[in-house]
């Protein structure tokens, strides 16, 4: 169950200093916008928020607590930070993924051209950054829009949420977040199988389904304890209220670790998987 946690943990660890710096631009940004689990830690705000005048609203008028819970549930998205926040996580994730698929292959990182690493990836990490953003903008607003449903049905318009309300609310945000998680974990996939086996985005789409259907249950497992270890942490941050500036750190630091992990987890699983090669282990770093 644990064992692409512990060999992405192995990789993750010997590769951190080398290139986890790639990840650092695209993880501010996003640390701007929110923390990566703000669907589960806005529940212990659930109740203050519903208590907000920017929450008031009538059943015709239902545009500004709809607004007023996509900021409470997923920060403060507006409409330019996500063309923006994809075209930073296309330009890093592509040199981030290019340098780690470079060392498992050659056993070298190829710092000397960040251009041709770029080059070499975009084309494997374009599909999936596009699948995941659509997936992300359908998240946000079919999970605020349910979360305002459910609270209209079982509380009322414009009253505080009773303990039903919060109970099926917090049931929906776990079970959506998991179901995105499980989502994610098998898009990232898809990379390997396109930029090592170099079949077209179709083919790779297809491997990477059968890929993640075989090894769905250690794959998730690692996929989501990094979360599972941030909730608490992230969650004591949200109920204690601490200034903007410590969680944009924070966050910062979460999203720059959380990215070179699931790139160490899904290349260390998919060699470990598939039987390839690995030429990390034949030469030193210091030929690099």
């Amino acid at each position: 169950m644990l064992k692409y946690f512990r060999s992405s943990g192995r990789y993750f660890l010997k590769t951190f200093l080398y290139v986890i710096w790639a990840w650092i631009p695209a993880a501010v940004l996003p640390a701007f916008i929110g923390n990566p689990l703000g669907p589960l830690t806005f529940l212990f705000k659930y109740y203050e928020l519903c208590s907000s005048p920017d929450f008031a609203g009538t059943p015709e008028s239902v545009g500004k607590p709809y607004l007023t819970l996509i900021k409470g549930v997923f920060g403060n998205i507006t409409w330019w930070t996500l063309p923006l926040f994809f075209l930073v996580i296309l330009f890093f994730v592509s040199f981030h993924v290019g340098l780690i698929e470079t060392h498992l292959k050659s056993g070298r990182f190829g710092y000397r051209k960040p251009f041709k690493r770029i080059n070499d990836s975009i084309t494997a990490v374009f599909p999936v950054v596009v699948f995941l953003f659509v997936c992300l903008t359908v998240f946000i607003f079919l999970d605020s829009g349910l979360i305002l449903l459910l609270h209209t049905i079982i509380s009322g318009t414009n009253n505080l949420p009773n303990a039903g309300d919060i109970a099926v609310v917090s049931i929906l945000q776990v079970a959506l977040y998991v179901f995105f998680v499980w989502i994610f974990a098998a898009a990232t996939l898809f990379i390997p199988c396109s930029l090592i086996l170099g079949y077209p985005t179709r083919g790779s789409a297809g491997y990477a389904v059968t890929l993640f259907r075989d090894i769905r249950k250690g794959y998730f497992t690692a996929a989501f304890l990094p979360l599972l270890f941030a909730f608490l942490p992230l969650s004591i941050l949200t109920i204690y209220n601490v200034p903007d500036f410590v969680m944009i750190i924070v966050n910062t630091v979460f999203y720059a670790l959380a990215g070179h992990y699931y790139n160490c987890l899904a290349f260390t699983a998919f060699y470990e998987h598939t039987g390839l090669e690995r030429r990390d282990n034949l030469r030193g770093f210091h030929n690099n």
